[in-house]
C-alpha cells in the first residue's frame, strides 16, 4: 500500500485454514428402477454410521450400522423392487452429525 508521501509497506499475511471433516454422501442411481440402490460415502476418518431409510410420509423402512472408513466407502442398500413409486430420505447419522440424501423410485 502506498502512503500519501509515496512510502509503502506490506500488509500483515494471515493464514486461514479449513478443518476437513468433510463426508460426501452420494446416492446413485436416481432415480433407481427395480435395482439396487448404492451410497458412496468419502470420508476424512473412520467411525460407525447409522443408515435409515423412510418413505415420503416419514415411514421407517430400512436400517443398518456401517463402518464406514477412511476414504472411499459403498454400501449397497436393499433392492428398491420392494418400494413403491416415490420419494426417499436416507439418513446417515455418525459422530453428532446427520446427513440427509433423497433418491426416487420408478416403476
Amino acid at each position: 500500500m502506498f502512503d500519501i508521501g509515496g512510502t509503502f509497506s506490506y500488509s500483515p499475511v494471515i493464514v486461514l485454514q479449513k478443518k476437513e471433516n468433510t463426508n460426501v454422501v452420494i446416492v446413485y442411481p436416481n432415480p433407481a428402477r427395480n435395482e439396487n440402490v448404492t451410497v458412496s460415502v468419502t470420508s476424512q476418518s473412520k467411525y460407525n454410521a447409522e443408515l435409515k431409510v423412510f418413505d415420503a410420509t416419514g415411514k421407517f423402512l430400512w436400517r443398518q450400522i456401517q463402518v464406514i472408513n477412511k476414504g472411499f466407502n459403498t454400501i449397497a442398500l436393499p433392492s428398491v423392487a420392494q418400494f413403491s413409486t416415490g420419494i426417499y430420505t436416507l439418513q446417515l447419522k455418525a459422530e453428532h452429525k446427520v446427513i440427509t440424501k433423497q433418491f426416487a423410485v420408478v416403476k
